[in-house]
This record gives C-alpha cells, structure tokens and sequence, in this order.
C-alpha cells in the first residue's frame, strides 16, 4: 500500500503579497505551506498542516498573518528563517519530532496564545550571528490573564506580579554569561529638553550576571552602557539623554539588558523626568 506524497501543500514564493488563504488542509508534504522569496502581507486562517517535513515554513518573508494554525506530528511544526514581525495567533503545536515552532534570525515574531505538547522542544529561538538584533519570539496573552513572555536563544523575559513592587514587574531570566537578553521602553522626547530615565531593579540571591542600560534616539546610541548593579531590594537606577543628544521631537528608547547563568532580575517602576 502507497500514498500520495507532494513536495508542498501551498507554497508562495517570488514576492507573492497579499494573498488570503482561509481553511486550508495540507498534510503529508515536504512542506504543508511554504512562503518564501519575500512573500509578505498574506493572511493565512485556521490552516491544518499536520504529518509533513514543516509544517509552516517562513523564509525571508515579513508581516504576515497566521491565525489559529495546527502544526501537529510534523518533523518542524512552525519554522521561521531570516523573518520579521510575522503574527502567529493560538498556535497548536503537538507531537512534533523536533520544534513546535523555531525561529532563527527572525525577530519580533510574536505567537499569542501558543499551546503545545509532547514536542521534543516547544520554543526555540536561534539568532545565528544576529547578537545584536536580540531575536525573539513574543508570546502574549493581549487583555487577558496569562503569561507574557518572550523567548530569547538564551534566556526569557515575562510578566512577573510575585515580585513586584507595584502590581507587575518584568522578570528577566538570562542563561549565558556572554549574550545579553534586553528589552526597550520607549518616552517622548522634545527637541532639546534632556530627559532623566530611571527604573527600579532587584535580583534574588543567585544572580551571578550584570544589568546595563543605555538610552537610543530614533534609533541611535546616544549614551554609553551604563551597569547598574543590583541587590536584592528594590534601588533606583538613572540614566541621562542630554539635551543635544535630542535633536528633534521624537522617541526615546530605554533598553535594559541582563546576562548570566543563575537567578533572575526584576525591573519595575520606569519613568522620565
């Protein structure tokens, strides 16, 4: 007995935008549906792609839409390369042989909602070379309760209300002594007024890492990393965009990055005075 095998179920590639794909059913294929070749802007509804090599396959393409998609018993359930600002909602990622969803050099993909089982490993998050970038994968429960959090090839970051200091933090959990993880807040800036940015921080007892800060203008560096060293109290940290520094009316962004390989970090309370 024999069956029917394709190469891919739906496959986009070549700048194929701004299709819409409702119920589609691709199982059994190399790939159940690919998009490649900067195939942006495509809405993809309630695919079923279950028994395939991916079955999800993002190469190179941006903004796309994939709502509740089931990615169940495929060697890769949802496999992002070289992509951004994708929109992953409710994924179902079951028993797959490898990753429920994997994402490599692909960052601010967010999965809302992810839920996944008896996969070899549920998230996983390469970066390649991309350091810098800080690739991660978003899962957010957006108005509802739920985590937070982001994953990161070493380390997460999520709401956090056990430790706070005034309703919810955010929890850094870093995993490398080498790479940070980071996240950004972002404040108005007027041209030519300097702007004091602080946040409270803390760790626990077994955080062996650092924490620096350093304030960006409309995307440019404008201070040097400052370290800011916690304890296990809640301190405040400062850190000063001079007002040269803001040329014109814009954004400023505050981004706070943490190392390590124990323990976690804590950051409440930010503002700009």
């Amino acid at each position: 007995m024999s069956f029917l095998r394709y190469n891919y179920g739906i496959y986009l590639s070549s700048s194929s935008n701004n299709n819409t794909l409702t119920t589609p059913t691709c199982n059994s294929n190399n790939y159940g549906i690919r998009l490649d070749g900067s195939s942006n802007n495509n809405t993809i509804t309630t695919p079923t792609c279950n028994s395939n090599d991916y079955g999800i396959y993002l190469s190179s393409s941006s903004n796309n839409t994939i709502t509740t998609p089931t990615c169940n018993s495929n060697s890769e359930g949802i496999y992002l390369y070289y992509c951004s600002n994708n929109t992953i909602t409710t994924p179902t990622c079951n028993s797959n042989g490898n990753y429920g969803i994997y994402l490599s050099s692909s960052p601010n993909n967010i999965a809302n909602k992810y839920s996944g089982t008896g996969n070899s490993t549920d998230i996983y998050v390469l970066s390649g070379k991309h350091y810098g970038e800080y690739p991660c994968l978003k899962c957010q429960h957006f108005k509802t309760a739920g985590v937070n959090k982001c994953f990161y090839e070493y380390g997460t970051t999520e709401r956090d209300t056990a430790n706070a200091r005034s309703g919810e933090c955010l929890k850094y959990t870093p995993t490398s002594a080498v790479y940070y993880i980071s996240q950004s807040f972002f404040f108005k800036a007027d041209s030519g007024v300097s702007q004091t940015l602080s946040a409270y921080i803390k760790d626990d007892a077994s955080f062996n890492g650092d924490v620096q800060a350093a304030i960006y203008f409309m995307g440019e560096k404008i201070t040097g990393w400052t370290e800011w060293t916690p304890t296990t109290s809640y301190d405040q940290k400062s850190i000063v965009a001079s007002s040269g520094s803001i040329t014109e009316d814009g954004v400023l962004e505050l981004k706070i990055k943490v190392r390590g390989t124990a323990g976690n970090v804590y950051v409440d309370d930010i503002s700009a005075s």
